[in-house]
């Protein structure tokens, strides 16, 4: 539909190559990387990339089973560089620039290497002072040499702050493109007395905790999630098992291939009998603590609906009974 707009409005419905373009795009493949998230990079780049990337493994030219060769070795070397960084980031020490507490929070749950970004911007902010336009919910960050620097240069950013002050948005524009608070944002957390980056403000990713991505109905054991609601021995006790299979398969290729073998057999086995529900299950407590709550929620809120219009109703009638004590004629005593 936007296809066929834009050849109308440009002009170019007569075009022979536009036209046979628009036709065949059923035919069309989808972008590979339509899915994922590229930090700081346009949908132009991301192609580019990627070919700059292949083009130090696959010369031009080569066959395909070449090419999947040379493609499972960059694999290889992506993973040996995250491995690295993830050991860099754990064995490394933190160098604190300004010793801040929301410095020190961010050298907590950023990895080494976006904590370095991290330093960079609060030493950009040094470079800018704040106007107060509206007390606590709008600033301009604006930089201390403006007139010195390059006219291109942009000097003033506008920074707005929700009413909890727990999300800011700068014009600038940085966390949408790239993840990461901008020198102008922390500059504003700083004259808010903020103890730690907001929550909305951290996107997983960049944490140490990034690898830790499980399905959505395993999502209440990662780590952010914080600690389990409800335990109970009937869930622990196969828990510690699988976890002790695991380490046993892992010793050698046929520890492998007989745990998967054995563990593929007995979910084939439980299946069956797991469709009976006896209700006393991790997932169904919480399931129903979590729908009980939001239904004690909305009886308070009905309460509260309901005392409203009672305490509206009572207030009219007293109304119009004063009124019409008042309007009443007297009666002359006999």
């Amino acid at each position: 539909m936007a296809g066929r707009v834009c050849l109308i409005s440009m002009g170019c419905k007569k075009n022979t190559f536009l036209t046979q373009i628009y036709e065949t795009r059923m035919k069309r493949a989808k972008p590979y990387f339509m899915n994922f998230f590229c930090a700081k990079m346009t949908s132009t780049q991301r192609s580019e990339s990627a070919n700059h990337l292949l083009k130090g493994y696959v010369p031009s030219g080569s066959p395909m089973h070449f090419f999947v060769r040379q493609y499972e070795k960059m694999q290889f070397d992506r993973d040996s560089e995250e491995s690295y960084q993830e050991k860099r980031t754990k064995l490394g020490g933190v160098v604190l620039a300004q010793n801040l507490p929301i410095e020190i929070h961010a050298s907590k749950i950023y990895t080494r290497a976006m904590f370095e970004n991290f330093g960079e911007m609060l030493y950009e902010g040094g470079s800018y002072v704040l106007v107060e336009v509206v007390p606590c919910r709008e600033y301009i960050a604006r930089h201390v040499k403006k007139d010195s620097r390059d006219k291109w240069c942009k000097n003033e950013f506008l920074v707005q702050v929700n009413e909890l002050a727990d999300e800011l948005k700068c014009e600038c524009g940085m966390f949408e493109h790239f993840g990461m608070v901008c020198s102008h944002a922390l500059k504003v957390m700083i004259q808010l007395g903020l103890q730690e980056v907001p929550a909305k403000h951290v996107l997983k990713r960049w944490t140490r905790d990034a690898r830790d991505i499980l399905p959505p109905e395993f999502i209440r054991s990662q780590k952010d999630q914080g600690p389990l609601k409800y335990s109970s021995r009937r869930h622990n006790n196969p828990h510690l098992l699988c976890l002790e299979i695991v380490r046993l398969g892992d010793s050698n290729v046929d520890a492998y291939t007989l745990a998967m073998e054995q563990l593929r057999n007995a979910k084939a086995l439980l299946e069956p009998v797991a469709d009976v529900r006896d209700g006393m299950g991790l997932s169904n407590r919480e399931m129903a603590g979590d729908s009980a709550g939001s239904s004690i929620a909305h009886k308070q809120q009905s309460g509260a609906e309901c005392l409203a219009m009672f305490r509206q109703l009572w207030g009219t009638i007293q109304e119009e009974t004063s009124g019409a004590a008042y309007n009443k004629p007297r009666q002359s005593a006999i």
